[in-house]
């Protein structure tokens, strides 16, 4: 096949991740919030108040993050610290104000800064100007066969390895085995056999549609393959980066006819390695804070108030109260017991409808009342379970 153009050598930009996140995932964050995190704020990381969250060291935040990144990236091969999907790591700091049922939150996606920018041969090249369309086939074949599968239910779990090693074998496309589709991890743990690899592709699953640029997984991922030995990459030889992006997920079987028709491949220079002159550990800086609507450095704000069913918003805010309470006075408090007692009072006047109401600010939600009489033109100013359209009726019918 043909090998990729003679360009110009330009600097490599990455298209940045943009988060979404669902609404559900705020409703379970604030039950979260409410149940199980309370007062603790270690390792999630939220913040109790809109001032911790200001005065949060972000840069911190994210540098720890990247230290985690960093371990795998310079780690023995041989060793598990983390998988290889830990190079697509996020943080996100929050805090929820629950009662207005409003979420500041600020996502941060670490990558590695190498010691210069990655550079590549521009623009990038189709798939199918690198790889035969049998090799395109029997790449695919591979993806799937490395898909995450459950051992219980044989259910797929996960769609596609997000990193993965193509190698072209001797023969190219006029015999079958044409290519060998390997888990990075594997690849870089394990001393395979490379008799008759050909060359070595490098692959990752791109979010990014921009024909020009990959996107952001891409930094992690070259740190990585920058910081590998000799025996493993090259220097002297640029990587060739397939940008995977063809639509797939429903495909069980792959028809021998099927061509990457949105896939590209990046040609990128690997003359300097990651950790090259004397670099620490300590300078290898981490970025990739979010940035806001105005595409500006900031945290985003999430509005639920408006868009929550009426009635739940209103159970929630009953006992929301309760719930607070509970996180510093009465840690002990069974709210669940409490809502599920049932209660009798007999009467219905003004003390039993004060008690009653009192009853239902702690939580209880199961009251019967033993009353005969009729609702008379004093009761609704005294007794706040009656209103004038009631007078002259059956207290037990109000």
């Amino acid at each position: 096949m043909a090998a990729a153009g003679d360009g110009e050598w330009q600097v490599l930009k990455f298209q940045p991740w943009n988060s979404a996140p669902d609404v559900s995932f705020w409703q379970q964050l604030a039950l979260l919030k409410l149940n199980t995190f309370q007062l603790n704020d270690q390792a999630q990381v939220r913040e109790r108040t809109s001032l911790d969250f200001k005065n949060l060291d972000k840069t911190a935040v994210l540098r720890d993050a990247g230290v985690k990144i960093l371990d795998l990236v310079l780690a023995d091969g041989s060793s598990a610290i983390n998988s290889i999907d830990h190079l697509n790591a996020f943080v996100l700091v929050t805090f929820a104000d629950l009662k207005k049922h409003s979420f500041l939150y600020w996502f941060g996606f670490p990558a590695l800064s190498p010691p210069t920018a990655f550079t590549y041969r521009a623009p990038p090249t189709p798939v199918s100007s690198v790889l035969s369309l049998q090799e395109q086939v029997h790449t695919l074949r591979g993806l799937l066969k490395l898909r995450q599968v459950s051992s219980t239910n044989a259910v797929v779990v996960a769609n596609f390895a997000p990193f993965f090693v193509v190698e072209r074998l001797v023969g190219g496309a006029s015999v079958d085995d044409c290519v060998r589709v390997l888990d990075v991890q594997a690849w870089r743990a394990v001393e395979h056999n490379a008799d008759g690899v050909v060359e070595t592709l490098f692959g990752f699953v791109d979010p990014c549609p921009l024909k020009t640029n990959p996107g952001w997984p891409l930094r992690n991922f070259l740190a990585l393959l920058t910081a590998l030995p000799s025996e493993k990459v090259d220097p002297s030889r640029p990587l060739k980066i397939i940008s995977f992006r063809e639509h797939v997920h429903q495909f069980t079987e792959v028809p021998d006819d099927f061509e990457w028709k949105n896939s590209l491949v990046f040609e990128v220079k690997n003359d300097h390695a990651f950790m090259a002159n004397g670099r620490t550990r300590q300078s290898v800086r981490a970025v990739g804070w979010e940035a806001n609507v105005r595409g500006k450095m900031g945290p985003r704000m999430m509005e639920l108030g408006g868009i929550l069913d009426p009635i739940r918003l209103a159970e929630t805010s009953v006992d929301l109260n309760l719930k607070l309470m509970r996180w510093r006075q009465l840690p002990s408090l069974d709210l669940e017991l409490i809502a599920q007692t049932k209660c009798l009072l007999l009467g219905a006047g003004t003390l039993g409808c004060y008690t009653a109401r009192s009853l239902l600010s702690w939580g209880f939600r199961n009251i019967t009342f033993v009353d005969n009489s009729t609702v008379s033109h004093s009761n609704p100013v005294r007794q706040p379970l009656f209103e004038f359209q009631d007078v002259g009726k059956p207290k037990g019918e109000c």
